[in-house]
C-alpha cells in the first residue's frame, strides 16, 4: 500500500560501488518519478513536474506540492495540493477535491476496483476522499503518517502532547484510536500488507530501530556501541507480501554512515554507488529503487533528477532539479 507521510508527514553515506553513472538518455520504460525543476537565479519560478518513461510532464508552478504518485493500469495518479487546495492529478490533469476549509492536500490514493480512495486534509482534518466526494473525516489532531486500505478504512499515527511522561504516540484505525506498544519511542512511519499494520521508528536516542506489526514491537538493530552508533529512520514500504524498513547506520567518530534494509527479519547492507546520498526508497517487483544526490557535487554536474536500481544510477534529466522526490515503477 502508498503510505501518506505528512500529514503527515511532513541522508550521508559511503559505499564500494565502482560503476559509473550513465547518461541522461538512458531509457526508462516503466519508470515514473516527481520531482521540481528550479532556476537557481529565479526562485519563483520553480515548476512541480513528473517523468512518465523519460518524458517530462509539468504539473504547475511554485503554488504548486506533489507528493505522491502511484499507477493504476496505463492511469499515473500524483497526489499533492495546488494553489493551497487539495488535488488529485490523473495522466497529468488536476482535479480539485471538495474542501470545507481553505487550505488541504492530497497526500496518497489507493484502489480497490473502480473505487478511487484519496486521503489528505481538509484544514487540520484528516480526510479520505472516494471518487472525488469527501468520505470520512477524522477529528484527530496531530496526525502525521497512515494508509487508506482498499475497504477506504483509514490507519494512521497520531502524536498526543501533553500527557504524562511527555508526547505519546498512538495509533487509529477510523475513529478507534490505541496507543501504540512503547508509546515514547520515536515511531516515524505506518503502512499496510493486507490485514496486517506496520509501524517503523527508533527509540528517542537513536541508538535501536524498531519495527511493529499489528502493534507487536520487534527489534531490527541495536547499538552496541551507544556513543559512537546513531540509528536514522528512512521509510517503510510494502512490495506484495514483503515489507522493508530503510534506515541509515552512522558511526559519529567515523563520520560515515551505510544504509541497511529489513526485510521479512532479516538485515541486509545496501549497495551504494559511490558518494551518492540516497533517499526515497521504494520496491517493485523485489528490486529496490531510490533517489539521490551527490554532497560534495558543489559544480551540479552529477546531481540533477536521477534514481538508482540493480546500483546503476539512472539520469531523468541533469541541471537545475531538486532530485527525485517519489517513485513509482509499471510492472
Amino acid at each position: 500500500m502508498k503510505t501518506f507521510g505528512y500529514f503527515l508527514l511532513s541522508l550521508s553515506l559511503l559505499a564500494s560501488c565502482k560503476k559509473d553513472p550513465k547518461s541522461p538518455g538512458d531509457p526508462h520504460t516503466g519508470i515514473y518519478a516527481l520531482g521540481v525543476k528550479v532556476n537557481p537565479s529565479d526562485v519563483f519560478s520553480a515548476q512541480t513536474v513528473y517523468w512518465a518513461e523519460g518524458k517530462e510532464i509539468v504539473l504547475g508552478d511554485r503554488n504548486t506540492v506533489a507528493a505522491s504518485i502511484t499507477l493504476k493500469g496505463s492511469d499515473v495518479y500524483v497526489t499533492g495540493f495546488k494553489d493551497k487546495k487539495a488535488v488529485l492529478w490523473k495522466n497529468g490533469v488536476p482535479e480539485y477535491l471538495p474542501m470545507e476549509a481553505s487550505e488541504g492536500a492530497t497526500w496518497a490514493v489507493n484502489f480497490n476496483g473502480s473505487d478511487v480512495y484519496a486521503v489528505g486534509v481538509d484544514g487540520d482534518q484528516a480526510v479520505v476522499w472516494k471518487n472525488s466526494v469527501l468520505y470520512k473525516k477524522l477529528s484527530q489532531k496531530g496526525s502525521y503518517s497512515g494508509a487508506v486500505d482498499d475497504k477506504g478504512d483509514i490507519h494512521y499515527l497520531v502524536k498526543k502532547s501533553g500527557e504524562e511522561g511527555g508526547p505519546r504516540i498512538k495509533y487509529g484505525k477510523n475513529e478507534v484510536i490505541t496507543e501504540v506498544t512503547d508509546p515514547t519511542n520515536k515511531v516515524e512511519q505506518l503502512a499496510l500488507s493486507g490485514t496486517d499494520v506496520y509501524f517503523g521508528g527508533t527509540n528517542q536516542k537513536e541508538t535501536e530501530v524498531y519495527i511493529w506489526k499489528n502493534n507487536v514491537k520487534s527489534v531490527v538493530e541495536m547499538a552496541f556501541d551507544t556513543l559512537t552508533t546513531q540509528y536514522e529512520f528512512a521509510n517503510l514500504w510494502v512490495d506484495g507480501t514483503d515489507v522493508y524498513l530503510f534506515y541509515y547506520d552512522t558511526d559519529i567518530d567515523k563520520r560515515s554512515s551505510v544504509t541497511k534494509y529489513w526485510k521479512n527479519g532479516t538485515v541486509y547492507t545496501l549497495k551504494v554507488p559511490s558518494g551518492l546520498t540516497p533517499g526515497y526508497f521504494r520496491v517493485f517487483g523485489s528490486k529496490i529503487y531510490y533517489s539521490g544526490s551527490f554532497p560534495d557535487d558543489y559544480t551540479g554536474s552529477k546531481n540533477g533528477a536521477l534514481y538508482v536500481v540493480d546500483d546503476i544510477i539512472h539520469y531523468l534529466s541533469k541541471g537545475n532539479y531538486s532530485g527525485v522526490q517519489d517513485i513509482a515503477v509499471q510492472p
